[in-house]
C-alpha cells in the first residue's frame, strides 16, 4: 500500500493504531498474525546438496560411465584412478562452497537489533524482530529504523537512505506532508524505511509494514523470481562435454566394430574401445578446472574477496560491462570539506592557509548538531560531522563551543539553519545553509579581518563563485554570523542583515584506488557504467572526474524509465551514467545489456541492487557496507568494499581461462592423437600400436600431475591489455581448434611411425610387435610431456619462454618420466606389454617424440604470422 500518499488519520485507521501505541495484548496478537519482523535469507546448503551439485556436468557423467565400464571389464586400476579424480573434484568444490558460505555467515549483522516502542503507555526496548504493524516507534540520532514507518512526529529528523536509494545525502523528514502516489522512495519524506539510519534529530512513527512487507523485504522477495544465469564457463564446459561424449563414443564404437571385423576377439576389442574412450576423454578437466578456480579463489580471498561460485571468477575474465553504484563503491560514502572560498579567494584544503580560516571554522563549529559520543566517535549528519572535522583541521577544539541559547532548525523550505550563542555580554547568531540562501540573507562581508558592506558587484561575484563550486560537483554551503545584544525573554533571532564569512565545498571523496581501477577496466576493454540513485548532475560530475563519462555524455534518469522514453533500449548500451534509478530500472539495464550479448557485472551494496545482482552474469556485493539481501544475491563479495579488487578479479579470471584453455589444447591434441594412432593401425591392418594397459597408464601419467601443473601457469604479459573474449566463443574454435587438429595429426603419425620402426627393428612377429608397442608407448609419453611444456603459451615458442617459469610443471615432467621408465624394468614388462630397449632405440624414440612439439612451435609461428 502507498502509505506515503494517504493522510495520517486514514493511515492510523487502516492499520488499526493510534499515536499512543499498542497495549501488550494487542501487540502479542499482531505478532502471532504477522510473524517476526525479519527478512528471510537463503539457508546454507546442506552437505548432501553440495555433493549432488558436484556431479551434474556432462564430463562428470561421462567419467562415471567410463568408471562403470572399467569395473565391468575388471580394469580396477583405471576405475580407481577415475574415482580418485571424481572424489577430489567434488571435495574441492564442496570445501570452497562451504568456506564461502561460512565466511558470509561471519559477515552477517542484524540490520536493527533493538527498537524503542510505546506499549501500555510507556517506552520499551525490544528486539527489532518483535516490532509489529501498529507499533509506535521512537527514533533518535544513530538509530537503525526497525520497520517501515509512517511518521507522526519529526523534529529536525533526517535519515541516510543510501542502502535503499543510493543517495548519500540524508533525507530531511516531514511527518505533516502527504506525498504524491508516484513519488520514489527518496522523495517519501513522511516515511522512514527499514534498515536506514537516523542521522540527526528525533521523531516517532507508526509501523505500517514489517518483515517481507517492507520495502527491503519486497526487494528480497522479488529475488526469487529472478533466474540466475549460467556462467560462460559452465556453458562452455557443458558444450565441450556433450561434443566430446558424442565424438569419442562414435569413434570408439567404430574402433570396436572395425577391430572385431578385422581381428575377431570381441571381448578384447571391447576392452580396447573402452580403454581408448577413457584415454580420449580428458577426465582431468573437471579436476583441473576446480583446482585452478580454487587457487584463484584462494588468491583473491587474500586480497579481500569472497567467491560464492567458483565459476564466477572466470566469468569476470570475459566481463564487458561493469555496472557500479556510486555511493560507497566509487566513493567513501562520507562528506569531506575539500574546497574553501574565503577572503574572495578559492583554496583547496590540501594547501589552504589554515591559520587564516578561523572565523569560517568558528561558524561551522557553532552552527552544528554533530557531536562526539561516549566512544569518542563523531555522530550526526555526515555534512555536520565533516564540518566538525574541518574546524578541527583548522585548529579549533570541538569542545570550545559557546553556550547555545536559541536556534532555528534547518528545514527544506528555508535551506538554512541558525544557532544563537551567548558570548560575554552579547549574543552571536551563526547561520549556515545553501550558499545562495545565506548570500541573500547577508548585507555585509567579512573580508581580511574587517566587516564591509556588500555592493552589487561584490554580491554578483560571490554568486558566481558559489555557482562555480556547485558546477564542479561540490555541495556548497554558505556561512555567516550576526552580533546582537543579549535578547529579552521571548525575543527571536531574525535571519537577515548577516555578515557573510565564506563558502565551504563538501564532497563525498572518491576512493583512492578507483581512478586507476577505472582506467585498468578501460584498458582491458571493459565498459564501466555508473548506476546510482543520486541526482543526475552529481552523478555525471563524478563520472567525468573518474573517466567513466566524457563531457558529451548525458545521463539517463529514472524519469526516462518511468515514461518509457522512445528508443530507450537502444540508448542503454551507449550510456555511461544512469541516475535516480529504481531497482526495477537497474534490472532492466542488466537485461538490455545481456540481450545485446554483453557479459554484465553488477556491483552494489544496497537492498536496491539485489535483483540486478542476481540477474547479472556476476553480482558483486560489498562486504562491509553491503546489506544481507545484496550479499545473498551476489556471486562475489568484496570484504574490503574496494572497487579496485574487481580489476584484480578480472585479471584472475583471464589467467584462469587461459590456463583451462591451455590444458584443453594440451590434452585433446594428445588424446585425439592416440585415437588416430589406433585408427591408422586399423586402416593399414597392422597390429595396435598401444595396448589397453598402456593407454590407461599414459592416461594416468599425462592427465595427472603435468596437466594440473599446466593449470597454474603464470599469466602471459599483456593479459589486461586485450579485449574481453566473446562468451559465445567455444573452447574448440579458432587457433585452438586448428592447433589441436594439426598437433593431433602429427602426434598420431609420430606414434604410429614409432610403432612401425620398432616393429621393423624387432624383426616382425610377436617380438617385433612388442618392441613396436614399446616404441609407441615411450614416444607417446615423452612427446606428451614435451608438448605440455610447449603449451605454456599460445604464441611463444619454447625458445621464447622462461625455462623455469613453471617449476611445478618441470617437477611433474620429471616424476611422470620416472614412473614411465619403471614400466621398462623386467618385473613390469609382462604387465605393461613392454620390452628392454638400448641406446639406439632411445635415440630413435626421442627423435620421433620431438616431431609433435616442434610441429606445435611451427604452428604457433604460422598462426602468429597469419593473425597479423
Amino acid at each position: 500500500m502507498n502509505w506515503h500518499s494517504i493522510p495520517l488519520d486514514e493511515t492510523l485507521k487502516t492499520i488499526g493504531a493510534t499515536i499512543h501505541g499498542l497495549n501488550s495484548r494487542e501487540s502479542k496478537n499482531r505478532f502471532e498474525k504477522y510473524g517476526p519482523n525479519e527478512i528471510s535469507t537463503k539457508e546454507r546448503s546442506t552437505i548432501m546438496q553440495m555433493i549432488v551439485e558436484q556431479f551434474v556436468s556432462p564430463l562428470i557423467l561421462i567419467l562415471m560411465a567410463a568408471c562403470i565400464f572399467s569395473i565391468m571389464q575388471g580394469e580396477w586400476i583405471d576405475a580407481i584412478a577415475i574415482i580418485t579424480v571424481l572424489v577430489a573434484n567434488a571435495t574441492l568444490g564442496i570445501i570452497q562452497q562451504y568456506k564461502s558460505e561460512g565466511a558470509l555467515e561471519a559477515l552477517k549483522k542484524m540490520s536493527a537489533p533493538k527498537a524503542h516502542v510505546v506499549r501500555d503507555g510507556s517506552i520499551h526496548e525490544i528486539p527489532s524482530s518483535e516490532v509489529v504493524p501498529g507499533d509506535l516507534v521512537m527514533l533518535s540520532a544513530g538509530d537503525l529504523v526497525p520497520a517501515d514507518l509512517r511518521l507522526v512526529e519529526t523534529i529536525n529528523l533526517a535519515c541516510n537512505e543510501a542502502i535503499l536509494t543510493g543517495e548519500s545525502n540524508p533525507v530531511l523528514k516531514d511527518w505533516n506532508m502527504v506525498v504524491h502516489e508516484q513519488a520514489t522512495a527518496g522523495d517519501r519524506v513522511n516515511m522512514a524505511f527499514m534498515g536506514t539510519v537516523v542521522t540527526t534529530g528525533r521523531g516517532k512513527g507508526v509501523a505500517v509494514a514489517t518483515g517481507k512487507e517492507t520495502s527491503m523485504g519486497m526487494i528480497a522477495t522479488s529475488l526469487s523470481q529472478v533466474r540466475r544465469e549460467k556462467t560462460p564457463l559452465e556453458i562452455q564446459l557443458n558444450h565441450l562435454g556433450k561434443v566430446l561424449s558424442i565424438v569419442f563414443l562414435v569413434v570408439c564404437a567404430a574402433v570396436f566394430v572395425l577391430g572385431w571385423l578385422e581381428m575377431g576377439d570381441p571381448g578384447g576389442q571391447l576392452l580396447m574401445a573402452v580403454s581408448l574412450a577413457v584415454a580420449a576423454i580428458p577426465e582431468g578437466l573437471p579436476a583441473v578446472v576446480t583446482i585452478v578456480l580454487s587457487i584463484g579463489t584462494t588468491r583473491m580471498s587474500k586480497q579481500g574477496a569472497i567467491i560464492r561460485r567458483l565459476s564466477s571468477v572466470e566469468t569476470l575474465g570475459c566481463t564487458t560491462y561493469i555496472c557500479t553504484d556510486k555511493t560507497g563503491t566509487l566513493t567513501e560514502n562520507r562528506m569531506k570539506a575539500e574546497k574553501v572560498f574565503y577572503n574572495m579567494k578559492h583554496f583547496d584544503m590540501a594547501n589552504a592557509p589554515r591559520e587564516e580560516l578561523g572565523p569560517l571554522a568558528k561558524v561551522a563549529l557553532h552552527c552544528n548538531d554533530a557531536a562526539y559520543n561516549a566512544d569518542g566517535n563523531l555522530t550526526g549528519d555526515p555534512t555536520e560531522t565533516a564540518l566538525i572535522e574541518f574546524a578541527e583541521e583548522v585548529g579549533l577544539d570541538a569542545d570550545s563551543v559557546s553556550p547555545r541559547v536559541d536556534e532555528i532548525p534547518f528545514d527544506s523550505d528555508r535551506k538554512a539553519m541558525t544557532t544563537v550563542h551567548k558570548e560575554k555580554e552579547q549574543t552571536v547568531a551563526y547561520t549556515k545553509g545553501a550558499f545562495e540562501v545565506v548570500l541573500h540573507m547577508s548585507n555585509r562581508l567579512y573580508l581580511n579581518g574587517k566587516v564591509i558592506e556588500l555592493d552589487n558587484e561584490t554580491r554578483k561575484k560571490l554568486s558566481e563563485e558559489g555557482s562555480r563550486l556547485t558546477r564542479e560537483g561540490y555541495r556548497t554551503l554558505g556561512f555567516a554570523f550576526k552580533v546582537a545584544p543579549v535578547p529579552e525573554p521571548g525575543d527571536k533571532v531574525e535571519e537577515h542583515s548577516l555578515v557573510l564569512v565564506g563558502y565551504i565545498g563538501l564532497y563525498d571523496p572518491i576512493r583512492a584506488e578507483v581512478p586507476q581501477a577505472v582506467q585498468d577496466c578501460k584498458n582491458a576493454g571493459i565498459v564501466p557504467v555508473m548506476v546510482t540513485g543520486d541526482h543526475p548532475e552529481t552523478a555525471i560530475i563524478y563520472a567525468r572526474k573518474l573517466g567513466i563519462a566524457t563531457e558529451d555524455d548525458r545521463p539517463i534518469t529514472g524519469k526516462d524509465f518511468a515514461e518509457n522514453k522512445p528508443g530507450l533500449d537502444e540508448m542503454i548500451p551507449k550510456t555511461r551514467v544512469f541516475a535516480r534509478v529504481s531497482p526495477q530500472d537497474k534490472l532492466r539495464i542488466v537485461e538490455v545489456l545481456q540481450k545485446n550479448s554483453q557479459v554484465v557485472a553488477m556491483t552494489g551494496d544496497g537492498v536496491n541492487d539485489a535483483p540486478a545482482l542476481k540477474k547479472a552474469d556476476i553480482g558483486v556485493s560489498m562486504g562491509k557496507s553491503g546489506s544481507e539481501v545484496a550479499k545473498d544475491a551476489a556471486s562475489l563479495i568484496l570484504v574490503d568494499d574496494s572497487f579496485g579488487t574487481i580489476v584484480k578479479a578480472v585479471h584472475e579470471g583471464r589467467v584462469i581461462y587461459d590456463n583451462i584453455l591451455k590444458f584443453i589444447w594440451y590434452m585433446l591434441g594428445a588424446n585425439i592423437g592416440e585415437v588416430l594412432a589406433i585408427t591408422f593401425s586399423l586402416i593399414f591392418m597392422t597390429g595396435a600400436p598401444l595396448a589397453p594397459i598402456q593407454l590407461l597408464w599414459i592416461n594416468l601419467l599425462t592427465d595427472g600431475l603435468p596437466a594440473l601443473a599446466l593449470g597454474v601457469e603464470p599469466p602471459e604479459p599483456g593479459i589486461m591489455n586485450r579485449m574481453p573474449r566473446d562468451p559465445k566463443q567455444k573452447f574448440l574454435s579458432g587457433k585452438v581448434l586448428w592447433g589441436i587438429i594439426f598437433r593431433a595429426i602429427a602426434f598420431g603419425a609420430a606414434v604410429y611411425g614409432a610403432y612401425l620402426i620398432g616393429s621393423a627393428r624387432g624383426g616382425g612377429g610377436e617380438v617385433g610387435h612388442t618392441l613396436g608397442m614399446t616404441y609407441a608407448f615411450a614416444t607417446t609419453v615423452i612427446t606428451e610431456l614435451l608438448v605440455g611444456y610447449t603449451c605454456r603459451s599460445f604464441t611463444k615458442t619454447v625458445f621464447e619462454m622462461k625455462p623455469w617459469g613453471n617449476p611445478q610443471l618441470l617437477g611433474a615432467i620429471v616424476i611422470s618420466l620416472a614412473m614411465f621408465f619403471v614400466t621398462l624394468l623386467p618385473p613390469f614388462q609382462v604387465i605393461f606389454k613392454t620390452t628392454s630397449i638400448g641406446i639406439t632405440d632411445l635415440e630413435i624414440i626421442i627423435l620421433m617424440a620431438l616431431i609433435p612439439p616442434l610441429f606445435v612451435d611451427i604452428t604457433k609461428l604460422f598462426l602468429r604470422r597469419y593473425a597479423r
